[in-house]
């Protein structure tokens, strides 16, 4: 590798050099806001002559196959293609006479020593080559305006410096002699050079690399051109079109699902890099599987556009956000698509997850354990069918979820209508009332009306019956206890509805309500057909309301049940951060770091996993014992409670399997140890 200070022009200065940008590369993303940044750098160099500017590195190398003079740009693509597009904008100034230069042959410069080899003897001489979309967008700025390609950064990027150099009256020569001082480190890599280890140590100007620009790099750039090019087209840019281009966050669910663990976004990279190196994947076949899961990730970021009878639910729960449930829908999608899935069963999955995410939703169960459930829920799943031959995917699942306990519980149908009919509704996210009130309104009828598009468009609002401020007729309705259940009634469920009359006569009178125009009468609502046909809106009427709709509620989210039963000495697994009370269960065996131990007692365990944190972590362990606020771990045997595990270390032993748990989950925080790092496999005690 050899690394070179030079002039930014200076590196694209030379009739026969071209430059290719390489198919793993990712588009071209500089927008306006960026340009405005460099023009203004611009700015203020031609107010400071003879003084340089650096901006930033380029890395390149020589094009396998190619020419002498073919240059692959690995990284500062952005930066070369931004100044080729600042260049042709003050060259078509020039053209169409717009701007005067002092030097006449600024054209001419410009374009023969940086734009165009004419000499060339492809039909194409221009010598920077973007990739695809970008490089058609690019080609069009040398020809006629009408050619251009509206809809590429390209072209924006073009008009706008075209534009600011007329309205700020920039002087051309001196923005060519700005230009002319950008400074640039030119590293050229030899041929033993690793490409890719280079490119992940460089800390470059400009845009920051998203995941899964990384990732495309790893796996097109130690290719020959032919098959980066092939691979490209057949594989990659699909992935992307699939992904909506939020490839990224599909490698974040893909590895979520292969790893069954959840994967932080910043880490999504290297996690990749490890995946690819434990699984030897020849490229093409992991490519292939890539394209795969690209197709049915395109069926959960867009299910109108795949039209199946399972669509309805995708598009609820694409209205609720939950994107941790991602992995799980892959997997079971991919079973489908295998034909190892009916359409019924696969309706059947999403509608239980529906249900247990809206069911949490309400009852205000924490979110963040969801992660862990839905990244492991297919593992889980799949290891119990293994041992059962005749129970279903389907049933399985239900079955695991309906098991699980504490904080990951599935709320039953008490804690559900009891969270339902109690909790501020109105005060829950737009987002979430859009979707209760859209599946209460069109339940799973198949003539649906796009309740959440027209709140969206303000057509209907949801509003309170009995308003939120009581004028006195209210009050007289209301009776003596009006105030009480005012109080009581006013936000929950049964006092809201959808309605599409002015807001504003909200707090008239119900009968006013009725009669009004596009009032409760006039509306042809299913959530209205009970309160259309009251004549007052009292205690008695909510009771009503809320009874009629609690019959409808429970038929909407319904409890589960499944014919799934396990085997009496099944096993379970869970790691130390499960919120999960191992009272009552024998451990069979702990998994520390992907490595597993059998062992005869809870007490064994924890012994051993100490002393392997000791050897691990001997300072951190150490300065616990020195502790006086942690009793767990001494450096003197108090008691007989207390065992030596090494060093005159001594670890509290004598106690509950649950204050076992708790000294380890301590420790391991002392340790900055993941808690995922350690896992159990249980079975209920026999005696219990």
């Amino acid at each position: 590798m050899k690394g070179e200070a030079k002039q930014f022009l200076k590196f694209i200065d030379g009739s026969d050099k071209r430059f290719i940008i390489p198919v793993y590369q990712r588009n071209y993303s500089w927008q306006n806001k960026h340009c405005a940044q460099l023009l203004n750098d611009l700015k203020g160099l031609i107010k400071k002559p003879d003084v340089p500017h650096f901006f930033g590195s380029i890395v390149s190398s020589h094009m396998q196959g190619g020419k002498r003079e073919d240059f692959l740009i690995i990284d500062g693509q952005q930066r070369l293609t931004t100044i080729s597009i600042l260049l042709i904008a003050i060259v078509d100034l020039l053209k169409h006479k717009k701007v005067i230069p002092k030097d006449d042959r600024l054209i001419e410069k410009i374009t023969k020593k940086h734009l165009v080899d004419e000499y060339q003897e492809d039909q194409r001489k221009i010598r920077l080559k973007p990739i695809k979309d970008d490089c058609k967008a690019f080609d069009a700025l040398f020809g006629d305006e009408s050619d251009f390609v509206d809809d590429s950064n390209v072209t924006s990027n073009f008009r706008y410096f075209r534009d600011r150099i007329l309205n700020e009256n920039i002087d051309i020569d001196d923005l060519y002699d700005a230009i002319s001082r950008l400074q640039t480190i030119d590293i050229f890599l030899q041929k033993d050079d690793d490409p890719q280890l280079i490119f992940e140590s460089l800390n470059s100007t400009g845009l920051e690399l998203e995941e899964g620009d990384k990732i495309r790099n790893f796996i097109l750039m130690g290719l020959s051109s032919e098959l980066q090019e092939k691979y490209y087209e057949a594989f990659w840019n699909k992935i992307e079109k699939n992904t909506h281009f939020k490839v990224s966050d599909f490698f974040k669910d893909y590895l979520t699902l292969k790893l069954n663990r959840t994967v932080v976004i910043k880490d999504i990279y290297f996690t990749f890099k490890d995946y690819v190196k434990k699984n030897n994947d020849d490229v093409e076949v992991l490519l292939k599987d890539l394209l795969e899961y690209s197709k049915l990730y395109a069926i959960i970021l867009n299910p109108m556009q795949y039209q199946n009878s399972f669509t309805a639910v995708l598009v609820r729960l694409s209205q609720l956000e939950f994107t941790v449930i991602f992995p799980v829908v892959l997997a079971i999608l991919k079973r489908w698509s295998e034909k190892n899935l009916t359409d019924q069963e696969v309706t059947e999955l999403l509608r239980v997850t529906e249900i247990f995410l809206f069911r949490r939703l309400i009852v205000g169960l924490a979110t963040n354990a969801l992660s862990k459930i839905f990244a492991t829920l297919d593992k889980d799943v799949t290891k119990k069918a293994q041992s059962s031959q005749l129970a279903s995917y389907a049933e399985i699942y239900k079955y695991v979820l309906l098991n699980k306990e504490e904080s990951s519980r599935f709320p039953n149908d008490d804690e559900f209508e009891q969270a339902l009919f109690s909790r501020n509704i109105y005060a829950m996210s737009s987002k979430n009332k859009a979707y209760l009130f859209s599946f209460l309104e069109n339940e799973e009828s198949k003539e649906q009306i796009n309740v959440i598009e027209r709140i969206k468009d303000g057509t209907y609002t949801i509003e309170h019956i009995m308003p939120q401020t009581l004028s006195p007729v209210w009050q007289k309705e209301l009776g003596e206890k009006s105030q009480q259940i005012h109080e009581q009634w006013l936000h929950t469920l049964p006092n809201l509805t959808l309605t599409g009359y002015n807001s504003k006569y909200s707090n008239r009178p119900f009968k006013d309500k009725l009669d009004v125009e596009n009032g409760f009468k006039d509306s042809n609502l299913r959530l209205n057909q009970y309160v259309r046909e009251c004549l007052k809106w009292t205690e008695e009427e909510l009771v009503e309301r809320q009874s009629r709709l609690s019959k409808k509620s429970l038929k909407l989210w319904y409890y589960p049940t499944t014919s799934y039963a396990p085997p009496v000495e099944e096993t379970n697994e869970y790691l130390l951060e499960d919120d999960f009370d191992f009272t009552g269960y024998t451990l069979v065996s702990y998994t520390l770091y992907d490595v597993e131990s059998k062992v005869q007692s809870w007490k064994e365990m924890q012994i051993d996993v100490v002393k392997y944190l000791l050897e691990q972590h001997t300072t951190k362990i150490m300065s616990l014992c020195a502790d006086q606020k942690f009793y767990d771990l001494s450096l003197l045997e108090t008691t007989n409670n207390f065992t030596e595990i090494s060093r005159s270390v001594f670890l509290y032993t004598n106690c509950s399997t649950r204050t076992k748990i708790n000294i380890l989950k301590k420790i391991f925080e002392q340790c900055d140890v993941e808690q995922s790092e350690l896992g159990f496999l249980i079975k209920k005690d026999s005696n219990v």
